[in-house]
């Protein structure tokens, strides 16, 4: 699908340029700020959207009656037990619990005294435990084994949010429902009166990180960096470091050595950069920028993390079936100089063995294009060529790939913060409804010129303000204006391009064959703008694309889940006026705004407890300034031991 918004009758194409963000935290909100020396100069917006954009739906699998998304399922002990799986179809690196994991790479999930190297299979809430001096306890009246286990740690006495069996209750936050219309949505934001923020996910290792570090004579350990070595001859290679992904620089500009491969990483995603050449003719001989031979031509990738000298303990790079193959060939005619099947993609997919970690395979995905230019670029005047560089690691059979891409979740099934949020658009095949989801979730454009195509993610959780400008002449500021007026189809450039997706996934393993697993997104009414002539202004314009997602806790509250449960964008009107001191262009910024709304008192933690005794009970503060449990606490029934001692003394010491 290609939009081609063309104020010039000679439009220039406008390549895409590097997704990068500067990330910074402050008490209220989140910035998300990329500044972007790059200029191009164009009087055409050209959004393109490709088949790669998205991935492919199966609609074989697809179901077509889904049955609706009932919230008490999250009420169950059975939800969400295995968050480390985070990759549908193969094996996550030690992730126990994961049943795309044989036995025998279960049995790599050790050490070397045999004990098990695994992540964690559930959410534990890190503050879950309030804990005070044992010295300003008197008594607890806890359950027996409970209170003496935990008093021992430091001279501390804790209370925690149990769901043990010892008492037999299990702390769940209340079912919450989606909210299926736009009041419903827009009516939720203004209650909740402010913006609150998740608690991040920690998937921390039971294992001591210097484990991932260890190397294995079978295969790879989580975390290994990939040995790379050149040829030398048909027994032997030459080491050369590692593999290193290239990557965006601060400039944007790319850099060899963006980011080393690391085996099993979960995500290795593709990264945009931008090459300067100053040389085009170099740039597309082999071992420039633009020629693919320069990322797998006599290169090697060891099949274990021990390396070594020996061509045997080494795998060839190789060109993908179905790859693009072609060489980079440089040539000039006519006053153009161009360097055909110069680098565009490269992916480089490296299979390993489902029993020893070894790596068996390693191949690159190319996708090239052909760059051209009427000056020769030089030091004083580059050329600026988008390229996109990932990594991904399959299996031997290749089931995690779709589109030749490692399909990931944001979590399993609540949203880890600051991943992905998924998003997608209804798709149907006769009678069949799924949800083609966009490969790099939610995202929004950024930089200094929108027509740089600069994109950058939306993290789940985390608020976010992002613009970039354009450059008009009055003449084509009117004719924006008008044609937005005078069409009900039409938008602004590049805020159209963010509201081609109409769900996101309700959590972060939504699949694109479960309709009931997204939540359709609702949007207001686009405004109309109206422009005068007399002071060359176009006012009622939507130049800032709001949204606000609403996400609520689910679960058990030691394993807490985020889902979103509600969503609804709107554009916010300013007036464009065309002032001619400035020169013969105008800059006019377009600007994004993604919130993240939660309700509190929607998520009030529900407890089961036991059928209370005839005894006498506690008041609520006795162990202020702290709680026993999440919430206002009902009364505690007092052991009758303990009752007769007290009554026997006639007072109750509370320190």
């Amino acid at each position: 699908r290609t939009m081609t918004f063309a104020f010039s009758s000679t439009p220039l194409h406008c390549t895409k340029t590097p997704s990068m963000s500067l990330i910074s935290h402050t008490a209220t909100i989140l910035f998300t700020i990329l500044l972007c020396s790059l200029i191009f100069h164009s009087h055409a917006y050209y959004l393109n959207e490709t088949a790669s954009t998205y991935y492919n739906i199966d609609y074989s699998a697809v179901i077509e009656s889904p049955t609706a998304w009932n919230p008490e399922t999250a009420r169950s002990d059975q939800f969400a037990q295995c968050v480390c799986n985070l990759h549908p179809n193969i094996c996550d690196a030690f992730c126990c619990c994961d049943p795309d994991c044989t036995n025998e790479q279960k049995d790599l999930f050790k050490d070397s005294a045999g004990n098990e190297l695994c992540l964690l299979p559930t959410y534990r809430y890190v503050n879950s435990m309030k804990c005070v001096s044992q010295t300003e306890v008197t008594f607890s009246n806890l359950p027996p084994g409970l209170a003496s286990e935990i008093a021992s740690q430091n001279g501390l006495f804790c209370v925690y949010y149990d769901q043990s069996p010892v008492t037999g209750n299990t702390q769940y936050y209340d079912a919450v429902s989606d909210l299926t219309s736009e009041s419903d949505v827009t009516s939720t934001v203004v209650t909740a009166m402010q913006i609150s923020y998740p608690k991040k996910m920690d998937f921390s290792q039971v294992f001591d990180a210097t484990t991932t570090t260890q190397t294995s004579t079978t295969g790879y350990r989580l975390g290994n960096k990939i040995p790379i070595a050149t040829y030398v001859s048909s027994t032997t290679v030459l080491p050369q470091n590692y593999l290193s992904v290239s990557g965006p620089g601060f400039s944007a500009e790319c850099n060899t050595f963006g980011q080393f491969g690391t085996f099993q990483e979960r995500i290795h995603p593709a990264r945009s950069c931008v090459q300067k050449i100053t040389n085009l003719a170099d740039a597309c001989a082999s071992g420039g920028a633009l020629n693919m031979l320069t990322y797998y031509d006599s290169l090697y990738i060891a099949r274990t993390s021990v390396g070594g000298t020996s061509m045997l303990s080494y795998v060839p790079i190789e060109v993908r079936s179905g790859s693009e193959s072609s060489n980079a060939t440089y040539s000039t005619s006519g006053g153009t100089f161009s360097c055909s099947s110069a680098v565009k993609k490269l992916t480089y997919i490296l299979s390993y063995s489902d029993t020893t970690n070894a790596i068996t395979k390693a191949e690159i995905l190319v996708e090239t294009q052909t760059v051209s230019t009427s000056t020769a670029p030089s030091t004083s005047a580059p050329l600026y060529v988008e390229q996109e560089f990932s990594l991904i690691f399959d299996d031997a059979s290749n089931s995690g790939l779709v589109n030749n891409t490692l399909q990931s979740r944001s979590g399993n099934p609540g949203y880890v913060l600051g991943s992905v949020v998924k998003a997608g658009r209804v798709e149907t095949q006769d009678s069949l409804t799924a949800v083609q989801e966009r490969i790099n979730g939610l995202q929004v454009y950024s930089g200094s010129l929108c027509t740089d195509q600069v994109l950058v993610d939306v993290g789940f959780g985390e608020d976010l303000i992002s613009s970039c400008k354009l450059t008009l002449t009055q003449a084509e500021l009117e004719a924006l204006c008008t044609q937005i007026r005078d069409d009900s189809s039409s938008e602004v450039p590049f805020i159209s391009h963010t509201q081609l997706d109409d769900r996101l996934g309700r959590y972060g393993n939504a699949q694109s064959i479960n309709s009931s697993d997204w939540i359709q997104i609702y949007s207001s009414a686009r405004p109309s703008p109206t422009w005068t002539s007399a002071d060359a202004s176009c006012s009622n314009i939507g130049a800032t694309l709001k949204m606000n997602i609403v996400i609520a806790r689910s679960g058990s509250v030691v394993n807490e889940q985020w889902e979103v449960i509600g969503a609804h964008r709107e554009q916010l009107t300013t007036t464009w006026k065309f002032d001619t001191t400035l020169g013969t262009t105008n800059d006019f910024y377009l600007q994004w705004r993604v919130n993240f709304v939660h309700l509190p008192s929607q998520e009030r933690g529900q407890k089961l407890y036991p059928v209370p005794t005839l005894l006498p009970q506690l008041p609520n503060d006795v162990f202020y300034p702290f709680n026993l449990v999440f919430g206002a606490a009902p009364a505690q029934s007092i052991p009758v031991a303990l009752l007769v001692a007290l009554l026997s003394a006639g007072m109750i010491i509370v320190s």
